[in-house]
C-alpha cells in the first residue's frame, strides 16, 4: 500500500512539474510579446520624431534660403525701394494662371504723403505673331489713402523702376523703367474708379517670356525664390 500511495505521489508530482514547465513557456512567451509590442511602439514613436524633425529642419532651411536672398537684394539699395519676395515661385505660378488678378504684394509707403503702393505679378498667355506665348507681367498699384494730405503736398514727376536681378553673370537685370506725378497729371485710373480705389499706375502684361524667367542658367529664380524691387530713381 505504501508502494501504491509512493507510486501515485510520484506521478502527481511529475504532473506538477510539467504543468509548471508549461506554464513558465507561457510566460516567457508573452513577456517576448510584450517586448516585441513595446518595440514597435518605440519604433513608430521614434519615425513620427524623425518626420516632425525633418519638417521644422525643412522650413528652417527655406526661411534661411529666404533670408540670404534678401540680404543679396539689399546691397546697394537706393533710398524710397521696396523689395517684393515671391518666396515660393512654384505655388505662385500654378495660382497666377488660374486668376487673372495674379499675385498682389503687401501695400507699402515710399514717399508719396497719403498714396500706398503695391505690385501686381501676372502669367498669362499672349498670342504674339500668331503664336501663344506665356508672359510674366508685372504692375504698379497705387491709391490715395489720406485725402487731405494728399491735397496739400506738392507733387513732383518720380522716376520709378521695377526691377529683377539675376544671380547670373550670364544674364543681365531685368528693367522697366517708368515716370509718373501723382498729382494727376498723369492719371491712370480706370474710367469710373475713385482714387480711394486700387488703380494700376503703371505695368507690362509683357514684361518677360515665362520661360526666360524660369531658366536656371539665366538665374532670376533662385531656390524657388523670385525677387521683384521697386524704386524711386533720383
Amino acid at each position: 500500500m505504501f508502494a501504491e500511495e509512493k507510486e501515485g505521489h510520484s506521478s502527481t508530482c511529475a504532473g506538477r512539474r510539467g504543468a509548471t514547465r508549461k506554464n513558465g513557456k507561457n510566460n516567457k512567451n508573452k513577456k517576448k510579446t510584450l517586448e516585441s509590442k513595446d518595440s514597435e511602439d518605440e519604433i513608430k514613436s521614434l519615425k513620427n520624431m524623425v518626420v516632425q524633425l525633418s519638417a521644422k529642419l525643412s522650413a528652417l532651411e527655406d526661411e534661411q534660403r529666404k533670408q540670404r536672398a534678401l540680404v543679396s537684394a539689399s546691397v546697394k539699395r537706393p533710398p524710397f525701394s521696396y523689395i517684393w519676395c515671391i518666396d515660393s515661385f512654384t505655388k505662385f505660378k500654378e495660382e497666377a494662371l488660374k486668376r487673372k488678378e495674379g499675385s498682389l504684394s503687401e501695400p507699402f509707403f515710399f514717399g508719396v504723403p497719403g498714396c500706398k503702393f503695391r505690385l501686381q505679378a501676372t502669367i498669362a498667355h499672349i498670342t504674339q505673331d500668331l503664336q501663344s506665348i506665356t508672359f510674366f507681367g508685372l504692375f504698379v498699384h497705387l491709391k490715395v489713402t489720406d485725402q487731405d494730405r494728399f491735397n496739400d503736398s506738392y507733387h513732383t514727376k518720380l522716376k520709378c523702376t521695377l526691377e529683377v536681378a539675376s544671380h547670373s553673370r550670364e544674364a543681365e537685370t531685368l528693367v522697366l523703367p517708368f515716370t509718373f506725378s501723382a498729382d494727376g497729371s498723369d492719371d491712370r485710373r480706370a474710367p469710373g474708379r475713385a482714387r480711394y480705389m486700387w488703380n494700376t499706375l503703371f505695368g507690362k502684361p509683357k514684361f518677360v517670356k515665362l520661360e526666360n524667367l524660369e531658366n536656371k542658367e539665366l538665374g532670376y529664380i533662385q531656390d524657388d525664390v523670385l525677387l521683384v524691387e521697386f524704386y524711386v530713381r533720383d
